[in-house]
């Protein structure tokens, strides 16, 4: 029935540009396997054409979609597996969202592991990821899926104690990150658009673990002035306290310092050389 198109009453345009193709079901059995499609062929969200666009979705995965809704089976490759996932959440069809996340489990790596937690929505699944990403936590930062995370999940990974990188990777990170948000948004990237997006982000970031180099070149080019100096001032109050009372380490406070993180870090803020134990 769905593959010869017979007796169909609904036609979907899927895809942009060339890819773009159209695709015939049945309304009445969409509407059983998805509300969406519910509200979207007979309730609030109705169309009022037997014609809809959805250029969001490639035509390969709404007709691997179409195939689970009518059969309850489709062939799951985990190349398959990214697109499908997309459009099952989509349309809230939730046991093939769940069959997309087991399939890509079984080949977590780093370049899908922030896209499987993005959709995770029991806590087995969350913890499995974010062990993965305290497993190799710079390649993560750097992958295309950590730009893709939603903000709770930034500040969940960035807080962390686990997270054993440097603050400067995490800092870089966190700018790629946001300048992707305010592509999406359809927002200039400019610093003050990206303080928006990052909003408490920002003082997630241990700067008192930082080189001195790269707080002067890198931090105070980009953060707001009083943020700025609020850490700068930090630094500095705190240093002397521990001068004064004899400390071996910067015992800073969140967001500035002494959390275990890094394994050392160069004292360049008291002038000295010598390597300390944070």
């Amino acid at each position: 029935m769905l593959e010869h198109e017979l007796h169909c009453d609904v036609t979907f345009v899927v895809g942009s540009g060339e890819e773009k193709q159209q695709i015939s079901a049945h309304k009445y059995i969409l509407m059983t396997r998805s509300e969406v499609f519910e509200a979207m062929l007979v309730g609030f969200l109705r169309e009022h054409s037997n014609m809809i666009e959805i250029p969001d979705v490639d035509p390969a995965s709404f007709r691997k979609l179409l195939e689970y809704m009518y059969y309850d089976r489709t062939r799951l490759d985990e190349q398959d597996a990214y697109g499908l996932l997309y459009v099952a959440r989509k349309y809230l069809v939730t046991d093939l969202v769940r069959r997309c996340l087991q399939r890509l489990k079984t080949k977590m790596s780093v370049e899908n592991v922030c896209i499987i937690l993005g959709y995770a929505d029991d806590d087995g699944t969350i913890k499995l990821c974010l062990d993965y990403i305290f497993r190799y936590p710079l390649e993560v930062l750097e992958s295309d899926g950590f730009k893709e995370l939603s903000p709770e999940y930034i500040k969940l990974i960035i807080s962390d104690n686990r997270l054993g990188v440097r603050e400067e990777n995490i800092f870089d990170a966190v700018i790629l990150w946001s300048a992707q948000q305010c592509q999406r948004q359809g927002i200039d990237i400019l610093p003050e658009n990206q303080w928006k997006v990052l909003g408490d982000i920002l003082k997630l970031i241990r700067y008192g673990r930082m080189d001195r180099a790269y707080l002067l070149n890198v931090c105070k080019k980009f953060l707001p002035q009083d943020l700025y100096v609020e850490i700068v001032e930090n630094i500095a109050s705190h240093i002397e306290d521990n001068i004064n009372h004899g400390s071996e380490s910067l015992n800073l406070p969140r967001p500035f310092g002494n959390f275990q993180r890094c394994a050392f870090a160069y004292d360049m803020w008291s002038g000295s050389s010598t390597k300390r134990i944070f």
